[in-house]
């Protein structure tokens, strides 16, 4: 029945490689008794055996499993806090818009607009910089007569488009943090954590006990150290306040 935090991974690394997360998960358990769960995807890690998403709603559907499964344990929706990595964010943030009541949200190195990133070749040097794709491959998609239209492709498939921004403009009363490595993150720029701050119509501000008393807030953090998989020492420091801070401040409705 108590504070629950649901983890949705990106789409590089299943949740065995997720070790930090984990660890931190078990500290906020041993010390306030805050539970977690990490949600494995289909097709994903050990759902090998599970067809991968044929739709976009294949990926919610499986977050709203993992919302019911915790709703099952005795948890309330207004003790779940949804944490999403990259692609995580996308369900992540639908989570947050679909069950409006739920204590709070984070978004760490998250898209505002999956398809934003696809709207021109840079998402291939992208691509090549994170180890998707080799530079020799790199090169040769974008000499490539067909690469304009892979990438009009990209921008306007449903499957890959989770509107994250956009779901945001919904969750007006869910505290919410936004991690972003700045520079250092070569996948997701700056201006996409920028644009999911903006698109929350929560306050902004610094989140703590005392200024939840006057409402959810949205806080951006953007560090200097870190990168798009790992945040830095900093975003660390923010993200336990967060939990914590949600932790100590229990509204009287709760």
């Amino acid at each position: 029945g108590g504070m629950t935090i649901l983890f949705f991974p990106g789409n590089m690394y299943p949740i065995s490689l997720f070790q930090d997360v984990a660890e931190n998960m078990v500290g906020l358990n041993d010390e306030f008794g805050i539970g977690g769960l990490m949600l494995e995807y289909r097709g994903y890690g050990e759902n090998k055996h599970l067809p991968v998403f044929e739709e976009r709603e294949d990926i919610f559907k499986d977050a709203e499993s993992a919302i019911k499964f915790i709703n099952q344990q005795g948890v309330p929706d207004s003790n779940i806090v949804v944490w999403g990595i990259s692609m995580g964010g996308g369900p992540a943030g639908e989570m947050a818009a679909r069950h409006n009541g739920i204590k709070g949200l984070v978004l760490e190195s998250t898209f505002t607009d999956n398809n934003q990133l696809f709207a021109n070749k840079q998402f291939l040097t992208f691509l090549e910089k994170a180890g998707g794709i080799s530079e020799k491959e790199d090169k040769l998609l974008l000499k490539s007569p067909y690469a304009d239209k892979i990438l009009n492709f990209l921008t306007k498939s449903e499957l890959f488009n989770y509107r994250t921004a956009e779901r945001l403009a919904v969750t007006k009363g869910i505290p919410t943090l936004i991690i972003h490595s700045g520079k250092n993150d070569i996948i997701v720029p700056q201006s996409m954590a920028e644009g999911l701050a903006a698109a929350s119509p929560n306050r902004k501000g610094v989140i703590s006990p005392d200024s939840l008393k006057e409402g959810a807030v949205t806080e951006l953090h953007i560090s200097k150290d870190g990168n798009h998989r790992y945040m830095g020492e900093s975003s660390k420091a923010r993200l336990r306040n967060f939990f914590v801070s949600l932790y100590m401040y229990r509204p009287q409705s709760i």
